[in-house]
């Protein structure tokens, strides 16, 4: 909506309530769009609500309360997750944890686990100094190792795309760190002690599972001064967060900063945040006044991360595509909660990029008592440096069930093209004819979505000048 058109509509609305008169902040992604004057009532708010926009309040303490609130909200969410994860014992700090098999139906751990990677997953403290990463050659296999700070901003990700597949040693050093990294490593510096490194190897299927654990086996993780002394002989879930009350989350917030401070750039946020008493790395003890005027505070703003999450991509056939710069935020705090209220690890577009869809052509919903094609025409297959996936999962987000054990197709799989290089994918739950059985993706009786995956994607995507075709109900 263009700058203009909206202020005449916020105009309108304002001119029949019957509220007092407030200033107003309308809000996008964190900037100021509008500012003015007029009369503010709750059919107001619904209706800004439904223009997309995040919740405009007045500039109370109140109203500060709710930013500040989606401000720490991926913050906390993550060192939740870290501490449910270290109470594992599958998880140590400072060293790998790598999953060995491929998803099946019977897994209920994370929604959509993708069917083309293994991860290796570390929790990393620098508080106790810098840590070398060291991978090894991977002879032209896909890999990447997405870095996250405290904060859920993806900091570094090396890998295929970015750093090649050679064997390669990367120092990460944090926000105290004071030393010149050793020559031939690459410095990697996050702004907060606290890292989570997503590493994704490619795998080709259950017969490609051994040559992929042999290269996870030498993905090694050390304090810098260990990998010195070895080089020397050599050359010799989260959902704790919303049910904290407004007080509760302030006085975490303000007790998990101080080993994982604030982003230079959000100052102009934390002197705002100042009014209601919250300072980074100072315990919160706010007034009784503020603590009324917060009470609310964690209901508004749950509502309005989820209500950014609901509306983050845009539609195109069908497909919701995110195409939105995720991982590096900036000060655009509100899509920063949106993507860890969805699932903290989000990669970079530049990386991955993820359309999904659980409706036809249509719009009504997959389900198993239709057949479908997912149709290709000649050179519009996914434009991919790395490669592609199609998915399939229930509708509750896990791997559905089905006998040929097949959840997802592959681009490099030996798939059936047509006599003009078109490619048809067969989305059904019975089998089609014995010609089409290379391209067919097993679906269950109810109903079900799809994710198609596209690794180091082209621009073309990041563009929108290439989609995914609709999902097309077979006649």
């Amino acid at each position: 909506m263009a700058l203009r058109s909206l202020k005449v509509e916020a105009r309108l609305l304002c001119q029949g309530a019957t509220a007092p008169r407030l200033q107003i902040n309308l809000r996008i992604l964190g900037g100021v769009l509008v500012r003015g004057m007029g009369k503010l009532s709750w059919e107001w708010l619904v209706i800004v609500s439904a223009m997309g926009l995040a919740p405009a309040y007045a500039d109370s303490l109140q109203s500060i309360a709710v930013d500040a609130y989606i401000y720490g909200y991926p913050l906390l969410l993550m060192k939740d997750m870290e501490r449910k994860t270290l109470r594992e014992s599958k998880f140590s700090i400072n060293q790998f944890y790598h999953e060995r098999n491929l998803p099946t139906p019977g897994d209920r751990g994370d929604l959509r686990p993708n069917d083309d990677t293994l991860y290796s997953v570390a929790w990393v403290d620098l508080s106790g100094g810098p840590m070398v990463l060291q991978v090894p050659d991977t002879e032209g296999r896909y890999y990447i190792m997405q870095m996250l700070d405290a904060w859920t901003h993806v900091f570094a990700n090396p890998g295929a795309r970015t750093t090649g597949t050679e064997a390669q040693s990367f120092v990460i050093l944090g926000p105290d760190a004071s030393i010149d990294p050793p020559a031939g490593v690459t410095a990697l510096f996050s702004p907060t002690n606290l890292v989570r490194i997503l590493g994704r190897t490619q795998v080709n299927g259950e017969t490609d599972l051994e040559s992929v654990h042999k290269i996870q086996d030498r993905y090694r993780l050390m304090p810098l001064n260990e990998w010195r002394q070895r080089a020397r002989q050599s050359a010799a879930p989260s959902q704790e967060v919303p049910r904290f009350s407004a007080l509760e989350f302030f006085q975490e917030l303000s007790w998990v900063t101080r080993e994982d401070p604030p982003h230079a750039n959000d100052q102009p946020a934390l002197q705002r945040f100042e009014e209601i008493g919250f300072v980074p790395q100072v315990d919160y003890a706010p007034s009784e006044q503020v603590k009324r005027a917060i009470q609310t505070a964690p209901t508004i703003a749950l509502r309005a991360i989820a209500r950014r999450a609901a509306r983050l991509g845009r539609h195109v056939n069908g497909w919701r595509m995110i195409l939105e710069s995720i991982g590096e935020y900036g000060t655009r705090y509100l899509d920063r909660a949106a993507v860890a209220f969805e699932g903290i690890g989000a990669n970079l577009v530049d990386d991955e990029v993820d359309p999904a869809t659980s409706v036809d052509s249509f719009g009504r919903p997959l389900e198993g008592l239709h057949d479908y094609v997912l149709h290709f025409n000649p050179g519009q297959t996914p434009p991919v440096s790395a490669f592609w996936s199609l998915t399939l999962y229930g509708a509750d987000g896990y791997l559905a069930v089905n006998d040929r054990h097949r959840y997802a197709i592959h681009g490099d799989d030996p798939l059936r093209l047509n006599a003009d290089g078109s490619l048809d994918l067969y989305i059904q739950n019975v089998a089609p004819a014995a010609e089409k059985l290379s391209n067919w993706l097993p679906a269950p009786p109810g109903r079900f979505q799809l994710v198609l995956r596209l690794y180091s994607p082209r621009e073309a995507v990041l563009n929108v000048d290439w989609a995914p075709p609709p999902v097309v109900e077979a006649r």
